[in-house]
């Protein structure tokens, strides 16, 4: 299932910068031979005998654990947080046990503590031996460490913070120094994956983009109320009058199940009656909410939402899921973009290559693909292009690598399943626009592009919802090369890491030619004033627009040209289309210098043709014939680029390029 903006997925490698920020790979180092089956553990019951019931908090919901090692050696603080409104439904209980894992180091020296707040007054702590984990070849097996508070901590209502500290070596030997041990999977919320470090006499703390291994064992009779959304879906594309589910994703942090939620749907903002759905979400667990409406009825683009207010009858913070959902009728056919980021460093990052093949197999004509690439710190990506990678970041999508964004709408994890989804979902007759290219070079030395073009909407502005009627469009233009030479890091070698098109049976550094590479983007929210405010049905509106090749172009003739149709007002690509670059002088067959008695030159608004010439056609870098002539003479053309074709005395023919000043 195809899910929107904040999801829940399987951890990849992810991307780095210096400092301390909230990225995972900012401050870990990680591998994925190290990784291990979680199973919560069987927690010892210190409390009274007639304890009313048992709380354990686990901010890990996925199947698999794995460790890492920070990239700075020292000593770190890594803890889970009870907030405040958690907090207050656990008065008079007491906090009994702590249970975390540890992965491979040599260091147990360690410090478990509870605190007023991440960093704040220390309200219990205790000098703890390690019980570290242990690496044998590609099997990781953790390090079990339970700490059972002689006095247990009561209750306040006040937020606490617990964790643990300990000291992270650094070494080749990569595996030996993988002390943290955390979940495979994104973090469900700000409470589960802190990290700090002392700076002087202060403490410094930001998120690791990870959920940590602790789990907090609370005993008594006020136990909480939990539920945190990890994931909502909707239809990317309904008819009018088809029913519409927002299925919100759910999981219960507290300690009691989730038998019912209420809350309401909205459409443009307007809230529909109350709902309340039937659920069996246990402790630990994830579920889904759904609510529905009827549908809407015309075509259009609208905000559809839903709210969850209340579970089990008590109020709960709200939680809020809104999107667009494109209503189509009859709709004209579009290509889905897909918007992959990744990395030569990136021993994943073969997935998206996998993915992006077997669309071109599969769906030549109903996808654009772009490859953008990043480095990683010191990790250089020749084919770095990181304006690109900035601007798809401060949507909020990059975090770890491969990535993949669908029609700047939502984000996929790149492999042949999901992105043939992808485009099954979104192609086909739902587009509300059309556009296309053509391009040529406008310069001798074939760096300059002019890019003509033609564009329209396929609706009436009075027949659809006022969203799509006040819509109006840019256009990007994506300049890619194929055919690059190039090594790629394979973390599937020798089968470690699945299937993976072939990549299993490659080594772990694989030379490559690499397609679809992002190499000039202008611009990534699209040039207004290309095309008109308003837009008339079925009306092709022109274009035109120059750019300079880039200076990372390796080789002119492997470009592709590509334009995006972006509505402005959601900020999602309609349609787009890629062309092949103009073709060059170089790359046409049967091109040769002057001879067989024939000389051709360019001049100043002249192509001139001498010697033992019976006829000659002038053609421009964009296919079309411009001159057919019988003779040696001169032809008077536009300044350019030219293709002059020649037939001597002798029957022999003679391809040569000219330009023209």
């Amino acid at each position: 299932m195809l899910m929107r903006k904040f999801l829940l997925t399987a951890a990849a490698l992810l991307l780095g910068v210096s400092g301390m920020t909230a990225a995972k790979s900012d401050m870990l180092t990680e591998t994925a031979a190290v990784s291990a089956k979680w199973e919560k553990p069987a927690m010892r019951k210190v409390a009274k005998a007639d304890a009313a019931s048992r709380w354990d908090c686990s901010y890990i919901l996925g199947e698999y654990i794995t460790a890492g090692n920070f990239q700075t050696s020292g000593t770190y603080m890594v803890a889970v947080v009870i907030p405040e409104h958690i907090a207050k439904q656990c008065v008079g209980s007491k906090l009994t046990d702590i249970f975390f894992f540890m992965g491979s180091s040599v260091d147990k020296n360690g410090r478990v503590f509870i605190t007023k707040g991440l960093g704040g007054e220390k309200l219990w702590e205790k000098d703890v031996t390690l019980n570290l984990g242990s690496v044998s070849g590609n099997n990781f097996t953790p390090g079990e460490n339970e700490i059972v508070l002689e006095e247990p901590y009561v209750f306040t209502g006040d937020e606490i913070a617990v964790g643990y500290e300990f000291v992270a070596p650094r070494s080749t030997n990569f595996k030996s120094y993988y002390p943290l041990c955390y979940g495979n999977e994104t973090p469900v919320n700000s409470y589960c994956d802190n990290v700090g470090v002392t700076n002087g006499d202060k403490e410094e703390w930001a998120h690791l983009g990870i959920p940590l291994s602790i789990m907090v064992g609370v005993e008594g009779e006020n136990l909480p109320t939990w539920i945190e959304a990890i994931g909502y879906d909707l239809p990317f594309v309904v008819k009018p009058g088809e029913k519409i589910d927002v299925n919100v994703t759910a999981v219960n942090l507290g300690a009691s199940t989730i038998t019912s939620a209420n809350g309401f749907t909205s459409v443009d903002g307007i809230d529909g009656q109350e709902q309340t759905a039937s659920l069996n979400i246990r402790p630990g667990s994830d579920g889904d909410i759904i609510f529905s409406l009827s549908g809407v009825d015309k075509e259009g683009v609208y905000s559809i939402g839903a709210t969850v207010n209340k579970v089990n009858g008590l109020e709960i913070p709200t939680i809020a899921a809104k999107d667009y959902v494109k209503s189509v009728e009859n709709g004209i056919k579009r290509r889905v973009v897909i918007e992959e980021w990744t990395g030569t460093w990136c021993g994943y990052c073969p997935r998206g290559i996998w993915g992006m093949e077997y669309l071109e197999e599969n769906y030549p004509d109903d996808f654009v693909g772009i490859a953008i690439h990043s480095s990683n710190g010191s990790a250089t990506d020749p084919m770095n292009l990181s304006s690109y990678i900035n601007s798809l970041a401060e949507l909020g999508y990059v975090s770890g690598f491969p990535g993949a964004l669908i029609d700047r709408m939502v984000p996929v994890s790149p492999s042949p399943g999901s992105f043939a989804a992808a485009v099954e979902l979104l192609g086909g007759d739902r587009g509300f626009g059309d556009i296309a290219i053509e391009a040529k070079y406008v310069d001798a030395a074939e760096k300059k592009l002019e890019i003509s073009g033609k564009a329209k909407i396929v609706y009436d502005v009075k027949e659809v919802n006022e969203t799509l009627a006040k819509s109006q469009y840019r256009i990007a233009f994506v300049i890619t090369e194929n055919k690059v030479p190039g090594q790629q890091t394979n973390y599937f070698y020798n089968g470690q890491g699945g299937e993976c098109g072939g990549w299993e049976s490659l080594p772990y550094t694989v030379n490559w030619t690499f397609n679809d590479v992002a190499r000039k983007i202008d611009t990534f929210e699209g040039i207004k004033g290309l095309l008109p405010a308003e837009m008339e049905k079925d009306k092709e509106y022109e274009f035109t627009h120059s750019m300079t090749l880039p200076s990372n172009v390796k080789v002119g003739s492997n470009i592709d040209i590509i334009a995006l149709l972006i509505n402005d007002t959601t900020g999602f690509i309609e349609n787009a289309v890629k062309i092949a670059g103009p073709q060059r002088a170089a790359s046409i067959d049967n091109v040769a210098a002057d001879g067989n008695g024939i000389s051709v030159a360019g001049g100043a608004g002249v192509i001139t043709i001498a010697g033992e010439c019976v006829a000659a056609e002038v053609y421009g870098f964009n296919g079309v014939r411009v001159a057919s002539v019988a003779g040696a003479q001169s032809v008077s053309v536009a300044p350019g680029l030219y293709i002059v074709k020649t037939v001597a005395a002798d029957g022999a023919v003679s391809t040569v390029k000219v330009a023209v000043k």
